[in-house]
């Protein structure tokens, strides 16, 4: 299956800037799809408003940035753009009740396309289950498991993807 994903949008500047909807949000290439469009902030209500927005423009799917390892992410992303977020990414995935927060409110904001979710590997393996059985539970109807924790990067010298932690969570949820 063929699937055209997005770079990553800020959910807040999605929502609070026509500017950068203009500049940023182009849906409209048949060629381009199904055509996923993947979303990133800390505000459940945020994230659910910018997910009905890519939905209205045509996306397929919304996929929920909690993988991103980047220093932006652990600053919220640049200030000029999405000044109230404060994480997103990966490093929301040490507050469980917010992940789920925000995917609950992604899954029940009205659009009727699907809700994916990307995440990285945390400390265990039981964490890791635990927090993506969450992430399905609120309502994601697809998941993708990066191999990696976020403090395992390979710029900075990080080692490879581990798999056998995916293996668990797949063996762990429901097809």
């Amino acid at each position: 299956v063929g699937l055209c994903y997005t770079p990553m949008w800020y959910a807040e500047a999605l929502v609070d800037s026509e500017e950068y909807r203009r500049a940023n949000m182009d849906l409209g290439h048949a060629n381009d799809s199904p055509t996923v469009a993947q979303i990133a902030g800390d505000d459940p209500v945020v994230m659910a408003r910018a997910a009905v927005i890519c939905a209205r423009a045509g996306a397929d799917a919304i996929d929920i940035n909690l993988g991103c390892p980047t220093e932006d992410a652990r600053q919220g992303g640049r200030k000029t753009i999405c000044p109230k977020t404060r994480r997103y990414g990966a490093y929301l995935l040490e507050d469980t009740s917010t992940v789920v927060g925000i995917v609950r409110a992604v899954a029940r904001s009205g659009i009727d396309i699907p809700v994916m979710a990307k995440i990285r590997l945390l400390q265990s393996d039981v964490a890791t289950i635990a927090t993506c059985r969450a992430i399905v539970d609120a309502g994601a109807s697809g998941l993708c498991v990066h191999g990696r924790t976020k403090d395992n990067r390979p710029k900075y010298g990080g080692g490879p993807a581990d798999m056998r932690p995916i293996a668990a969570v797949r063996r762990a949820l429901p097809p």
